[in-house]
């Protein structure tokens, strides 16, 4: 609220201030009455310059103008992340990342224990990455995969989820929910006998394995390494032992042959 301006009003003249000549009662010349109207308007002036403007009240403000680019951009900076928020999903990725390359180490060393334990179950005479090239091509098989995947997952407790999965099977007939129950039945089946499944496979390695004939004659290179130290040692000639003779496959001109040739006598003359 503006001060109220006050105005002083001039005290009259007293006689004393009054020239000589001024008869006592008369009014001040029209020349000093014209001079209090104009300080008087002047103070008034300066006052009304001083004070803030008034309020208008009852007047809205005109409305701002907003550009739709502007208003994009002002949602984007409020729905967008913070700085803070970025470098923190930056944090979070990376922590993730390493977590993940962790996984994979401790899983490649597990793999790499299991092949070498099994590689030396294996005739010797087989190539050293034999166990572990079977190994890999069990990874195209499903069970035998999610079997590897969750053989750290206690068999008991799986056991038990799977009871209450095959339970909630029965009281359900949505689809979708019967779609994801089999999925989660399928996976806690195989994770209570992951050690079951892995066994299993591993036998069936050693078996094959075993199944398979050496490259190397051992008899045939036992005759052979005979024969070149004799000659290295200039024995002479050497009795090379023949072979056991299959009688029953001797045709009756090839027995005749023989029993000639070992016996020196013709059977076929008795």
């Amino acid at each position: 609220m503006s001060e109220d301006v006050v105005i002083e009003k001039p005290e009259p003249e007293t006689p004393a201030q009054l020239p000589a000549d001024t008869p006592i009662g008369t009014a001040p010349a029209s020349d000093d009455l014209d001079q209090l109207l104009a300080d008087f308007d002047n103070a008034t002036k300066r006052q009304a310059e001083s004070e803030p403007a008034s309020d208008n009240t009852g007047q809205e403000d005109a409305p701002v103008q907003v550009s739709d680019s502007d208003l994009d951009k002002f949602i984007a900076e409020l729905s967008g992340p913070s700085a803070d928020q970025q470098r923190i999903g930056q944090l979070t990725g990376e922590l993730d990342g390493l977590k993940a390359q962790i996984r994979a180490a401790e899983e490649l060393k597990a793999f790499n224990e299991f092949a070498g334990d099994l590689q030396k179950q294996l005739p010797s005479w087989l190539p050293e990455d034999y166990a572990r090239v079977k190994l890999e091509s069990l990874a195209h098989d499903p069970v035998a995969r999610l079997a590897w995947e969750t053989r750290s997952i206690d068999p008991k407790a799986a056991a038990v989820d799977l009871a209450h999965v095959q339970f909630a099977l029965k009281q359900t007939t949505d689809p979708k929910q019967v779609q994801e129950l089999r999925k989660l039945e399928y996976q806690l089946s195989v994770a209570a006998n992951s050690a079951s499944i892995l066994r299993q496979a591993r036998n069936q390695i050693i078996k094959e394995a075993n199944g398979l004939k050496p490259p190397i004659d051992p008899e045939a290179t036992a005759d052979r390494d005979a024969i070149a130290q004799a000659i290295r040692e200039g024995q002479g000639p050497i009795n090379v032992p023949d072979p056991p003779v299959q009688w029953g496959r001797l045709s009756g001109k090839e027995f005749r042959e023989k029993v000639i040739r070992d016996h020196g006598f013709d059977p076929g003359s008795y």
